[in-house]
């Protein structure tokens, strides 16, 4: 009972997840879209939130997000991070830890993929050495 009850839930969640990814690349064609989080690791709970990092051109990321969630209205758990093109890069340890244990690119307006595979390979070995929780004892 239950778990037929998550199952729908899971499934409400990537039909709504579906609709809002097209209203979103309709509206800003000219972006790259991201998804992290547990969605994009495959390791989600069916009620899990969808982690998605939009990259556009823009004055303010704040302004723009507010203007995304706006726009496309989305009516489940999203957490929508705004991005601008060139904070894709080798010092970006930020965003380099966002992708670490897994990304993928749902839309790729600006061709980024290619800058965001280089950002991981040079600055994985980086982050190795800051990401604390890697150690088993801060395992559970």
């Amino acid at each position: 009972m239950v778990e037929d009850l998550m199952r729908r839930i899971n499934e409400e969640y990537e039909r709504k997840f579906s609709d809002f990814l097209k209203k979103l690349i309709s509206a800003y064609p000219d972006s790259t879209i991201v998804l992290f989080g547990s969605r994009a690791r495959g390791k989600n709970r069916p009620n899990s939130d969808f982690d998605i990092i939009v990259f556009v051109s823009c004055e303010n990321p704040l302004h723009k997000s507010i203007e995304i969630y706006q726009t496309t209205r989305p009516d489940f758990p999203v957490d929508i991070i705004v991005m601008k093109p060139e904070e894709v890069n080798d010092r970006n340890l930020k965003l380099t830890h966002m992708f670490y244990y897994g990304y993928k690119i749902l839309y790729d307006g600006l061709n980024l993929k290619e800058k965001i595979e280089r950002m991981m390979r040079e600055n994985v070995d980086k982050l190795k050495d800051i990401i604390i929780y890697d150690d088993p004892k801060y395992k559970s």
